[in-house]
């Protein structure tokens, strides 16, 4: 029995944080399921199509206004918690001033631009309505998404992932007890409550772990830009991936069939919500083994997250590609004609979830150039391929671009990896490299 338990501890000890990565991400795939659901189930596709349109906009546009933020904070703050002392609040003051008007900024330049452009950019007619949502969502989007990258940096890894992921779902579907949505409308409103009131918990639980003492680590913006920037396509890539898609598939074919493949394309990355919770986890442990130059413990850390994202991968592909219609009919019996896309997206997810790990540590251990570089010729090569894909095979053609995509990527981040920096992500092997 105590040997039983002391491998337990072990295996707490070595996959613990990763794992509770893995939680919480699930938590968050399942309370964002609740709300797919609920919106495409109570106002049909259309109605689905409409609420993924302008939430991925404003996700889509809080991703390129942070500019690798996100990443370059994790990075570099996390050295406070590895030297044991805080961070200078005057730091993370002018940050988040910085993403405030930066946010202003870029929606000022999107409201200016002719209608018919902005109805190009984001497959959608915009009003003032849809300026204003887009604009909240984009904003609270930030913050949550710095904080909770800031939390992380120190040691605050459930409550940085929660502040990303869970609190705004979890208050959309926990209001549904008391509020009767009578619209997508209704819906939105409550997204954009839900994270306001998201984003002041991460600034009022990031502040604590500042002080104004001499001794703490002071992060100019300047410097958090310059390294943030490298790591921009990073962020971008994913959420760009996810927004195209969607706004090529309602080009092509409509805005029910982007409904349609918006359902498909979430519920086929639900073993993400591993995948993901273990990347958050990784990226933070990895700059601080980084910081401390220890590349075999970086070697291991990439060991462990192939290992945890095989595992969490496995069961929601086995299951899902057997229950496909079932699930997609649980929404709606339209939905059902997304089967073969939800397929085909689970089988190229099982590759990236093996692979990913590469391209986070090759941005935290300072080679975001190379990041960037693989980013943009990858994403350009979507950009071209999936409207060519759509017009002559459909939401097949954009599923497959999709796929081509982020497995492609990241087996150039796992070679470049290797090479460059003597780390095999999937084995944990380091290899000696030459002066």
């Amino acid at each position: 029995m105590s040997s039983n338990k002391g491998l337990l501890a072990r295996i707490y000890r070595d996959y613990g944080a990763m794992f509770s990565g893995f939680v919480f991400r699930g938590m968050s795939v399942a309370l964002g399921f609740v709300v797919t659901y609920f919106v495409g189930h109570h106002f049909g596709a259309a109605g689905s199509g409409y609420y993924a349109l302008i939430t991925q906009t404003g996700m889509l546009f809080s991703i390129v206004v942070l500019g690798g933020l996100d990443f370059a904070v994790v990075k570099e703050f996390s050295a406070a918690e590895a030297g044991a002392r805080a961070v200078h609040r005057g730091s993370l003051w002018n940050l988040l001033r910085f993403i405030c008007v930066s946010n202003a900024i870029f929606m000022a330049v999107f409201m200016l631009l002719p209608p018919e452009w902005a109805q190009k950019m984001i497959a959608l007619k915009p009003g003032m309505t849809e300026y204003l949502m887009i604009a909240a969502i984009m904003l609270c989007r930030s913050i949550t998404r710095l904080t909770g990258a800031f939390l992380r940096s120190q040691g605050e890894l459930k409550m940085g992932q929660a502040v990303e992921v869970i609190f705004i779902p979890l208050i959309v579907i926990v209001a549904a007890a008391v509020v009767a949505y009578h619209s997508t409308r209704d819906v939105l409103d409550m997204t954009l409550l839900a994270g306001a009131v998201s984003a002041v918990i991460g600034i009022a639980q990031s502040f604590r772990h500042t002080g104004t003492s001499p001794g703490n680590l002071a992060v100019p913006v300047r410097k958090l830009i310059a390294e943030g920037l490298p790591l921009w396509g990073l962020g971008v890539s994913l959420n760009l991936a996810d927004w195209y898609s969607v706004a090529v598939v309602s080009g092509v074919a409509g805005l029910s069939a982007a409904g349609v493949f918006r359902v498909a394309m979430q519920i086929g990355t639900t073993l993400m919500f591993g995948v993901s919770g273990v990347m958050a986890i990784l990226s933070a442990q990895v700059a601080r083994a980084h910081h401390r130059g220890d590349r075999a413990e970086v070697g291991r850390l990439n060991r462990k997250a192939v290992i945890l994202n095989g595992l969490v991968a496995a069961l929601p592909v086995t299951v899902l590609l057997v229950a496909a219609p079932w699930v997609l009919r649980m929404v709606g019996p339209e939905f059902v004609q997304g089967t073969a896309v939800l397929r085909v997206i689970l089988f190229g997810q099982v590759l990236y979830a093996l692979f990913s790990p590469a391209g986070q540590t090759l941005a935290m251990m300072g080679h975001g150039r190379i990041n960037l570089m693989i980013v943009l010729v990858s994403t350009l090569g979507y950009l071209v391929l999936t409207p060519v894909l759509a017009y002559t095979m459909g939401m097949m053609g954009v599923a497959i671009a999709m796929i081509l995509f982020l497995v492609g990527r990241s087996l150039a981040c796992f070679v470049f990896l290797y090479f460059r920096v003597g780390i095999n992500s999937l084995t944990g092997h380091v290899r000696a490299l030459k002066a």
